[in-house]
């Protein structure tokens, strides 16, 4: 087909050609803006995921654990009980020695209660592990560690005045089944036993005498507070045990 002048005419043929060119350019410009959208959202996805992951670590991460609280709280535990302690031996115990309520067993025993779960609690903190399984063993070393060295007595006393006084309302004689001998205790207030004679086994041949004070322990308490604290300050995985520990404690349910 023939074109005037000024027309832009084609053969049928040449037409197709052009419909065939701009088609093609359609899909070419088409696959390159879907690349770039793909590419777009790749990139954006990559971002979203490295946000996520970032997001997500930030969340499980603790938060920065208020060493100056920690301190102050743990050592105000310490200073309550030993000034109550004091009250209670200058105003009850001592008045009432060699009368009817001599010694104040019933209250001695409260008390010993009381601190023995202030060890298991530090000791928890310390492991960073508040349960049941392996507690002798946690507050063995714990004691071990920051009151003295002594793995007999201090296995000794958790058994004794955690486990037996506080399960059966009173501590028991524990039987030594391997050498035969009953381990027995002796415990005091304060003055009527030596200072030095605290926490030590004493050999009477048929037996082992475990000798304790209270108020000596309250002391060995707060050695231990003290010295734990020191370590925790320097520590970042004991600061992660202490948040551990402090999120179960906060997380307990009732039980039906």
């Amino acid at each position: 087909m023939a074109g005037t002048a000024g027309d832009a005419a084609f053969a049928d043929g040449e037409a197709i050609e052009v419909e065939s060119w701009q088609l093609k350019k359609q899909l070419a410009d088409g696959q390159q803006q879907g690349q770039r959208l793909l590419i777009a959202y790749e990139q954006g996805g990559l971002r979203w995921r490295n946000w996520s992951r970032a997001a997500r670590a930030s969340m499980e991460r603790p938060t920065m654990l208020d060493l100056d609280q920690v301190q102050k709280q743990q050592m105000s535990r310490v200073d309550t009980l030993e000034r109550e302690v004091s009250q209670i031996y200058e105003k009850l115990v001592l008045p009432n020695w060699g009368g009817p309520l001599h010694g104040f067993s019933e209250t001695l025993y409260g008390l010993m209660m009381a601190v023995f779960a202030r060890f298991d609690i530090l000791s928890a903190y310390w492991k960073g592990d508040a349960s049941s399984k392996g507690q002798t063993v946690r507050m063995t070393e714990f004691l071990d560690t920051f009151v003295r060295l002594n793995t007999e007595a201090s296995r000794l006393a958790v058994q004794v005045w955690r486990h037996k006084l506080m399960h059966t309302s009173q501590p028991r004689y524990l039987l030594d089944e391997t050498t035969g001998k009953t381990y027995r205790w002796l415990l005091h207030w304060r003055d009527h036993l030596p200072r030095e004679q605290h926490f030590t086994l004493e050999d009477t041949g048929e037996s082992k005498k475990f000798n304790l004070a209270l108020m000596y322990l309250i002391e060995d308490l707060r050695t231990a507070t003290a010295g734990y604290l020191a370590q925790l300050s320097r520590s970042r995985v004991l600061q992660e045990n202490y948040q551990r520990v402090e999120s179960e404690l906060n997380s307990y349910k009732f039980r039906r």
